[in-house]
């Protein structure tokens, strides 16, 4: 990606072992712990609605 957008995840996301997420190809989950997303996408836990 060219330009970096900043990335947010809600707070109850920290509630749970492990989340899932798309991988990008239909079909596909990727099963990561919040805390690993965080810091692989760079993102911030933010109070979501």
């Amino acid at each position: 990606m060219k330009k970096q957008y900043p990335a947010f995840i809600d707070n109850t996301a920290e509630l749970f072992d492990s989340i899932s997420i798309s991988a990008g190809q239909r079909g596909i989950q990727i099963i990561i712990h919040p805390n690993d997303l965080l810091h692989i996408a760079k993102a911030e836990l933010a109070d979501l609605i």
